[in-house]
């Protein structure tokens, strides 16, 4: 749901870095707090590459909407399209 709009991104965003924060106050190691920086990088380099994926299955499917032929496509490129 997090990668369908980005309200719920920005939202799935702030809850993952709220998490981490209390974990990293509960005393972890400062390794851990590293790794949860890379994953937090991650996951922001996440949204733009979703929105190119679901720019390129939306235009594959006008593109086969113009075909003389009827393509079918699978449930979830109808649900990345629906989107």
């Amino acid at each position: 749901e997090g990668l369908k709009s980005q309200k719920y991104f920005d939202e799935l965003r702030l809850t993952y870095i709220n998490e981490l924060d209390r974990l990293i106050n509960y005393g972890r190691k400062t390794n851990c707090a590293m790794r949860f920086q890379q994953l937090t990088r991650l996951m922001d380099s996440l949204q733009p590459i979703v929105q190119k994926l679901h720019q390129f299955t939306f235009d594959l499917f006008v593109q086969a909407r113009s075909l003389p032929t009827k393509v079918s496509f699978p449930e979830m490129i109808a649900e990345i399209i629906s989107v």
